[in-house]
């Protein structure tokens, strides 16, 4: 097979990406139709089942152009303009456009009522008002300035000297996409605390164990925690919440004061536009130049919160994440575990309210937990129970003694080791982004024709086996979504048990659907997880065989699959109340029936959608895996000499542009260990 030339490669994706406007554009006319605007253009005619069908498809379009594209080897276009700044402008068009409102305008059109100008331009004034917030807020840079505040920084650290490059290399080769990821490495080194952050579904108990460490009730105990806002713990002289603000405003307040930005029965939604809360506090255990972080709660009303969560893992240097003893581990507990393991940060589990456990019982749960944790990470978590309450709260005192003292002691050092490592990852990303830039690896397809006999036909092996191995994944992530059905039965059998048990706890129902819906999205996710991670040890495989390297040696260029996107059931917007029938009396078969027919009914299409939209997320995330895989295995072939002397798919890059990513690489370290 041929390549495309240039000019066939451009007029693909030049068709492709009219393709997608369209269809992009047909989507929101249905979306939008009858909708807020005064100016709709389109009647409300299509139902929601219409919508939904057409997004579906949209999407599963967008997949299959994704694999056309792997295929034929073109890379697709990277976004180069910032959404905030696109946004920025489009406010400018509209301040513009609003000032051919104003009355004396308008006048050029006939005479206006004196009382009518008034009215109009009291409008105008408003309206620009409305738009100077909206400017405001997106001019907000939560970064600040990364220039001042880089060159802020001591002078001679390796650390400094290395966030400086990747500045430069970040600004010169317009990789705006990890200016967050940069400005996130430029807080931790102006403040190198140790960052404790504390995690866990609403209720586990993560404010009350806080307040226990601390001695003291510095945080609200049993509110709903507010959208978005987690609450950051350090030490000072004198007790004082910070308050900021987006737009970058800040107001300083007493600590008590705390419940009425962090709680969501006083500020719900964020109404007040709370950035970011700072508690600080005279305590002992904050005097070591430690950060403790009070997470929103996972599964929360406020699924921003849980949003935000997640956006701080990155920042964490040890993330404790506290699971209810009473319970047991659900799928949410282990994405959270698992993207913490997969963002470097020391992990522990600790089993909070052990005192409603039975002494007896107690090693028992630490050790299911654990090998539960075994097996499901594939890593040795440890695991503690804990409590704050009376004589069993000594189970916390032992494991503050056994597993935290120590690392206080030395939290300077564990804390600038933890920003190395995250300098470290940025700059492998930063290196990635350049060595895509550069000169492609040769089509192994048209390599291999050219190669000797023996070699073609072995690598032609692993490449049919890559192509398969996208085909039966897509197949993989298309059973998660398969049966509802089957979340549906197993709802209502575990609802039938507990009903026949006298279980009839408030919004038993909905936890119950939400647990199995969690359950059935993990369980898909980690067979895809397991599939990946067998191809890329059968292509290791076949690297150790064909020599170049040490048998068994691992290689940076065979990428190991990212973590599993995260599923969070309360996105389902799954509502459910649902009482037991009391005349079915104990009858587990009928409750049963009763309870999946009920269950079909009220929250059937819910859960349906809920899995077809996870499904397209493990979609898109194999299909990368398997791209990059594919990449890795073509760029390990090269390197042994399998491809040599063969032509590149794509044209290169001209003398100067190669010039100055060799040249960026160099400066971020040696690009063969990226």
């Amino acid at each position: 097979m041929s390549p495309l030339n240039a000019s066939q490669r451009r007029a693909i994706l030049s068709s492709l990406g009219y393709l997608d406007q369209l269809l992009t554009e047909s989507l929101r006319i249905v979306r939008e139709a009858g909708g807020e605007s005064p100016f709709a253009d389109y009647i409300a005619d299509a139902v929601p089942v219409q919508v939904k069908v057409l997004d579906d498809s949209i999407r599963q379009f967008r997949g299959e152009v994704v694999r056309v594209l792997g295929d034929l080897d073109i890379d697709r276009p990277r976004p180069r303009t910032g959404a905030l700044w696109a946004a920025r402008t489009q406010l400018v068009c509209a301040e513009i456009a609003l000032d051919d409102l104003r009355a004396s305008r308008l006048r050029g059109y006939g005479s206006l009522a004196q009382e009518d100008a008034e009215a109009l331009d009291n409008s105008v004034a408003e309206l620009r008002r409305l738009l100077g917030h909206m400017r405001e807020l997106l001019e907000w840079n939560p970064g600040g300035h990364l220039d001042a505040r880089l060159q802020g920084l001591e002078a001679g650290s390796a650390l400094t000297d290395r966030a400086r490059r990747l500045d430069e290399v970040i600004t010169s080769h317009g990789l705006v996409e990890l200016r967050p990821a940069l400005a996130q490495l430029v807080s931790r080194l102006e403040a190198p605390a140790l960052e404790i952050g504390v995690f866990g579904r609403v209720s586990s108990g993560k404010s009350s164990l806080l307040n226990f460490l601390l001695d003291r009730e510095a945080l609200p105990v049993g509110v709903t925690p507010v959208t978005a806002v987690p609450v950051r713990v350090v030490y000072g002289e004198t007790a004082e919440l910070t308050v900021g603000f987006i737009g970058g405003k800040e107001r300083h307040e007493p600590p008590e004061n705390i419940s009425v930005y962090a709680a969501e029965e006083e500020n719900p939604g964020n109404t007040k536009g709370v950035s970011r809360l700072e508690l600080a506090l005279p305590a002992a255990r904050l005097r070591r130049g430690v950060t403790w972080v009070d997470t929103p709660g996972l599964g929360s009303l406020a699924v921003g919160g849980a949003e935000e969560t997640r956006a701080y893992l990155p920042q964490c240097d040890i993330g404790l994440v506290l699971v209810d003893a009473g319970s047991t581990l659900t799928p949410s507990d282990l994405t959270l575990l698992q993207a913490l393991l997969a963002a470097g940060a020391q992990t522990e589990v600790l089993l909070s309210k052990s005192d409603v456990v039975n002494r007896a019982d107690r090693d028992r749960v630490v050790e299911y937990t654990r090998r539960r944790l075994r097996e499901e990470l594939g890593s040795d978590v440890p695991v503690y129970a804990v409590s704050v309450l009376g004589p069993e709260s000594d189970l916390t005192r032992a494991w503050f003694e056994e597993r935290l003292d120590g690392l206080l002691e030395r939290a300077h050092d564990e804390a600038m080791a933890s920003i190395a490592a995250k300098a470290e990852s940025l700059s492998r990303a930063v290196s990635r982004r350049l060595l895509e830039r550069l000169d492609p690896i040769p089509d192994t397809r048209v390599a291999a024709s050219r190669a000797n006999e023996d070699q073609r036909f072995a690598i032609q092996a692993p490449m049919r086996q890559l192509e398969e191995a996208r085909r039966q994944l897509r197949d993989g992530t298309r059973q998660v979504s398969a049966e509802p059905q089957a979340v549906l039965k197993s709802a209502a059998d575990e609802l039938a048990r507990r009903w026949r048990d006298e279980d009839f706890s408030p919004g038993l129902a909905r936890q119950v659907v939400l647990t199995h819906l969690e359950w059935r999205a993990r369980e898909g996710g980690q067979k895809l997880l397991k599939d990946l991670e067998s191809l890329r040890h059968s292509l290791q495989a076949f690297l150790d065989k064909i020599g170049g390297t040490e048998p068994g040696t691992d290689t940076t260029a065979l990428p190991r699959p990212s973590t599993i996107p995260l599923f969070d059931p309360e996105s389902s917007g799954i509502e459910l109340r649902l009482d037991k029938p009391f005349l079915l009396a104990h009858s587990r078969p009928l409750l049963r029936r009763w309870a999946l027919g009920r269950l079909t009914r009220l929250v059937g299409h819910e859960v349906e959608r809920a899995l077809n939209q996870y499904r397209r997320r493990l979609e898109e995330w194999s299909d990368t895996m398997v791209t990059q895989l594919r990449r890795g295995f073509e760029a390990e072939c090269a390197a042994r000499g399998l491809l040599k002397g063969m032509p590149a798919t794509k044209p290169a890059l001209d003398a100067e542009d190669r010039a100055a990513i060799e040249e960026a690489l160099v400066a971020l370290g040696d690009p063969l260990t990226i």
